[in-house]
């Protein structure tokens, strides 16, 4: 096993999005005490402390989900995915606890060729977003604007960003108002993000 493989296991044993066979392997190298699948687990710690802090369980307002996806424009070589309900965005103070297994959501098409979006969950009242996204070998993803604070962490592949490439378990932030150049990725991608709600669904500014 490569150390790409034990950083994307590490990564998915911390969203608790681990199939039979992944969690195997996890406690079989768990109880190797293999030492870069431990300061992979490690590294992740701090991010996954600072998502649940900023993951209050917060009732979006009434059609949020509606106005989001109508929001993402279908692609042009074919029609958008029917949508599943998306638990982040369905909690309320009766169930204040939200989950997304691994298979559940949906991949949603975006605007720019060779990239799609998981919503994970969007807390418009505080305006940020969680998503997962992913871009197919080859993707230029274009210059644009930060309107807000904005977070990565490499799950799987590499993303050249400000003439650094990431791989799985890099992180990187961006700071309100900072400008990024076009990013690449030569084999493809998934990537944690944190970012503006509005950013994610213009609307919502």
């Amino acid at each position: 096993m490569n150390l790409d493989q034990k950083h994307e296991l590490a990564a998915l044993s911390a969203l608790q999005a681990l199939n039979a066979p992944e969690a195997n392997l996890v406690r079989e190298l768990t109880e190797a005490r293999d030492p870069e699948f431990q300061a992979a687990l490690e590294s992740l710690s701090g991010v996954t402390r600072a998502l649940n802090t900023r993951l209050a369980p917060t009732p979006p307002p009434e059609g949020l989900l509606d106005r989001i996806l109508a929001a993402l424009p279908a692609q042009e070589n074919g029609p958008t995915p029917t949508a599943k309900p998306l638990p982040g965005l369905e909690a309320t103070a009766a169930q204040p606890f939200r989950f997304l297994g691994k298979t559940e959501g949906a991949w949603l098409p975006s605007k720019f060729p060779g990239v799609r979006v998981r919503p994970m969950s969007i807390n418009a009242s505080q305006g940020y977003a969680v998503v997962m996204v992913e871009l197919a070998p080859g993707t230029e993803f274009p210059e644009h604007q930060h309107h807000g604070p904005e977070d990565l962490y490499m799950l799987t592949g590499t993303l050249r960003v400000e003439g650094r490439e990431l791989s799985a378990g890099d992180f990187h932030h961006a700071e309100p108002g900072s400008h990024h150049s076009r990013l690449f990725s030569e084999h493809g991608c998934t990537a944690l993000m944190v970012l503006p709600a509005r950013d994610f669904a213009p609307e919502l500014a």
